[in-house]
């Protein structure tokens, strides 16, 4: 999706490029998986359910039983700068997927035992996540119903 689809009253998450919340009233995923901005800040972000997701922005899953999206923000996340250090570009730095092709992680590594246990952690933090989501909703509603003019 473009930027310019970005509603402050969007109903879903709009993941972008840009540091900053937005919203859609549409959503292109309905999956788990790891967001990573193709250009400029590179910090990974956990998501699950619905959300919309820019054109310059990368979703990524795992494909096989040994990963977990948990395992995956977590690879990504230690290997930050690691990406930063092998994005392309002169102007603006950009990822490609060489880049995390080459991020150094343990591939033969049955990853299940640290998957169990992140996993309850990672439900947590959602969790938490929509409970501010919801109040900060319902905060925005009672600020415009007793301050509008």
């Amino acid at each position: 999706m473009n930027l310019d689809e970005n509603t402050p009253t969007g109903k879903y998450p709009f993941y972008t490029r840009n540091v900053g919340s937005f919203f859609a009233n549409k959503y292109t995923n309905d999956t788990t998986g790891v967001i990573v901005a193709g250009e400029g800040n590179f910090s990974p972000k956990y998501v699950t359910g619905k959300f919309a997701l820019h054109q310059r922005a990368y979703l990524i899953s795992p494909k096989n039983h040994r990963f977990t999206s948990e395992v995956l923000f977590e690879i990504i996340k230690a290997n930050k700068s690691f990406l930063e250090t092998v994005a392309v570009g002169s102007t603006v730095r950009s990822l490609r997927r060489f880049c995390f092709d080459g991020m150094p992680y343990y591939s033969d590594v049955d990853y299940s035992s640290l998957a169990a246990k992140l996993s309850p952690i990672f439900e947590r933090i959602m969790g938490l996540q929509k409970r501010i989501d919801y109040l900060n909703t319902t905060k925005q509603a009672l600020l415009i119903k007793y301050f509008e003019d």
